[in-house]
């Protein structure tokens, strides 16, 4: 019978971890293998793992991974305003907390609402929103956010009152007219 140490060698670390599927790679699962006495075993487990079922995997992925172009448009007292930051909160708690979506406006006071990324969308929902608008001040070191110069109730969902609801389709949404 051979010792522990005589089996050093065959000791091996396996690592699957699954992981979001891209649409370019398709891939749900990455294997490393550190001998080659394990690779049938590491495409054993891989395998077994795919029947199983891997969760974030396949098309079942949640729904609150597809996101939908949203536009919209912010004014405050009937002016557009620019730099004013959206958050947009799913009233669905069965979201993740890291899933909220954000825009900023631009000159026109036109946003563009990014999930997962600047302006991908935003995922199907009804949702809170609030807004800050915190211009630049510029200073002798260079410019930092200044106050937040819309009314404090814009800041919060308990009190915000902006809801809006984003479709399965490209969505346009009416003007969040702000006032003070």
């Amino acid at each position: 019978m051979k010792n522990l140490a005589d089996h050093q060698e065959h000791n091996v670390a396996l690592v699957v971890t699954p992981v979001r599927p891209t649409e370019s790679s398709g891939a749900c699962i990455w294997t490393r293998a550190t001998s080659r006495s394990t690779k049938n075993f590491a495409v054993l487990a891989v395998a077994t793992l795919l029947l199983a079922g891997v969760p974030g995997c396949g098309s079942g992925k949640p729904s609150w991974e597809h996101v939908f172009t949203t536009t919209g448009s912010l004014t405050f007292n009937g002016q557009p305003i620019e730099g004013a930051v959206l958050v947009f909160t799913p009233k669905d708690e069965s979201i993740p907390s890291t899933v909220r979506p954000m825009a900023r406006t631009d000159a026109s006071g036109h946003f563009e609402v990014g999930t997962y990324d600047i302006a991908d969308g935003a995922p199907e929902g009804d949702y809170d929103v609030v807004v800050t608008w915190t211009p630049l001040v510029k200073h002798a070191g260079g410019a930092s956010p200044g106050p937040n110069r819309l009314p404090p109730r814009y800041a919060s969902t308990a009190t915000s009152k902006l809801t809006v609801h984003i479709n399965s389709d490209d969505t346009q949404l009416e003007t969040l007219a702000l006032t003070r």
